[in-house]
């Protein structure tokens, strides 16, 4: 199941532990914000999630099982 993990920092802890959990995960980083990409940058924490469902989304005519999912 492909994950995305959306963060305002590459060098947290969380994120380093939360990357060696789903070390396939993409990372996606919004810049110059503070805890809360998807409050304080919610137009570039949209625009990440929608380019990660884009390529994720099966078509209807895949009968994939697996759905993307997003932390935040």
């Amino acid at each position: 199941m492909p994950y995305q993990i959306l963060c305002s920092c590459y060098s947290c802890v969380t994120l380093q532990r939360l990357h060696q959990e789903l070390p396939d995960a993409i990372l996606r980083q919004v810049r110059q914000c503070g805890h809360i990409p998807h409050v304080e940058k919610p137009r570039e924490a949209v625009k990440h999630v929608l380019e990660f469902l884009a390529r994720n989304t099966p078509n209807k005519s895949d009968q994939s099982p697996s759905k993307p999912s997003v932390l935040v």
